[in-house]
């Protein structure tokens, strides 16, 4: 059986995550894992095919339906998933030719046994790469919300959403910034074991571009690295991976409970209720060290696992505690147990679109209701878990009202809550690799 080829791998990939609703993380990593004969190039290519059509599925199929006799819908699955990542090579890949892209879906056509369909397939491919130019999208002036979800490949009622909340404009921001390649990655230093200088000369050695972040304090930009984990200061735990939007939120919540808390001669007792990965743990203790004991809970063994490995690559076994537990639930001994209370709770993920593009499609309108109930309850039982005069941080990684700011307004309708601080952050052009994150600070009353 001959192996399959970059283009045919990433349209196989496609049909798993358009149809059957496989994860594209899971997908790119079974991918990597199985076809280790890929060379570097073709494993480019692969992911780069793969996650495009992905990111820019709704304006591919814009392009399809202006060309196609068949509806996009009415296609055979492998069919439809071939067409968009040839129309994606022809759109937005200049190194190969558009008559070589045509011919290489004919031929993977013919190969997968629809060779009856190779000449609409053909004519439709075609049609796009002659008429790609002249194909005019919707108006923006007229239909904002319209114009956005094509050009940005964004559902509909994602841009209506946000439009009725921040205006156009912002929303169009947004929406380049998910749509930047080459962003860089956040990280910072595990003071455990380094210094920030030092760290930057570790990475500098590695091979890494590194530099300081000049819109997020204490955060490293790394680009053009290829696999992270492969790198020994990784290993090692010399720094972790975070996103700006958290470093920058936990930054802001370290502040506030400095100001209001003197921590000589203090532990405070902290639970960390949705915690897997760990990073949220991992950065408090990093810069509270010893004032800090820290119980980190996740739902599942598999959260856990992760939580226990990357704890202990940074070594904080002796501040971070591990255990599962569902936030949903609330534990007796909890009760008005912790000082400081991060709640990050599991959300809709509209704030991490750049890196996870086909969350956009799975999302439905009726989700965020149904998870806004489920984050309340968790407000709920961390309310209860928290000492008098504690605070707690609830966060998610999303840009919309149900779950962020109505949730927040829930949390103070408690008489015994206030809010003290509250934020939302926004992809931008400005800031390239920032997620959406949202993240309120409340007290409980003494």
């Amino acid at each position: 059986m001959s192996r399959k080829n970059a283009r045919e791998l990433a349209v196989d990939s496609l049909v798993g995550i358009n149809e059957k609703g496989v994860f594209l993380t899971e997908t790119l990593t079974d991918v990597y894992a199985s076809c280790t004969y890929l060379s570097d190039e073709d494993r480019g290519l692969y992911t780069r095919i793969t996650e495009g059509s992905i990111q820019k599925k709704l304006y591919i199929d814009y392009f399809i339906e202006n060309v196609s006799s068949v509806h996009i819908r009415k296609m055979k699955p492998f069919i439809r998933n071939l067409i968009r990542a040839s129309v994606y090579q022809l759109l937005f890949l200049d190194r190969v030719p558009d008559y070589a892209v045509v011919n290489e879906a004919v031929k993977l056509v013919k190969k997968r046994g629809f060779g009856a369909l190779s000449s609409f397939v053909n004519g439709v491919l075609r049609g796009i790469s002659q008429k790609k130019y002249e194909i005019a999208l919707p108006s923006r002036e007229k239909d904002a919300k319209r114009y956005l979800s094509v050009r940005y490949s964004m559902p509909e009622w994602i841009t209506e959403m946000w439009i009725e909340a921040y205006g156009p404009e912002k929303v169009e921001d947004m929406l380049r910034a998910y749509d930047l390649e080459d962003v860089p990655i956040g990280l910072w230093a595990n003071l455990r074991k380094t210094t920030p200088e030092n760290l930057e000369k570790i990475l500098e050695d590695e091979g890494v571009d590194i530099s300081i972040s000049l819109d997020c304090e204490g955060a490293y930009k790394a680009r053009h690295i290829t696999d992270i984990t492969k790198l020994k200061s990784y290993r090692d735990g010399f720094f972790y991976v975070q996103n700006f939007s958290g470093i920058r939120a936990l930054r802001d919540v370290i502040k506030a409970i400095h100001a209001v808390h003197t921590l000589e001669g203090r532990c405070i007792k902290v639970l960390d209720a949705c915690a897997s990965p760990g990073g949220k743990s991992l950065f408090i203790a990093n810069n509270l060290g010893d004032a800090v004991d820290i119980t980190s809970r996740d739902v599942s063994e598999n959260k856990t696992k992760k939580l226990k490995e990357n704890v202990r690559r940074m070594g904080y076994e002796d501040i971070i505690s591990i255990s599962e537990g569902d936030a949903l639930v609330f534990k007796e001994s909890d009760h008005e147990a912790y000082e400081f209370i991060v709640l990050d709770v599991p959300c809709s993920g509209l704030g991490v679109l750049g890196r996870k593009p086909d969350i956009r499609y799975r999302v439905k309108p009726e989700d965020l209701d149904e998870l806004s109930k489920k984050q309340r309850q968790m407000i709920d039982v961390a309310i209860r878990s928290l000492k008098p005069g504690g605070y707690l941080m609830y966060s998610t990684c999303t840009i919309n009202t149900i779950e962020n700011t109505q949730n927040a307004e829930y949390a103070v309708e408690k008489p015994c809550m206030e809010l003290i601080a509250e934020n939302q952050l926004f992809p931008s052009v400005k800031y390239p690799g920032a997620d959406g994150f949202y993240y309120a600070l409340l007290r409980k009353d003494s």
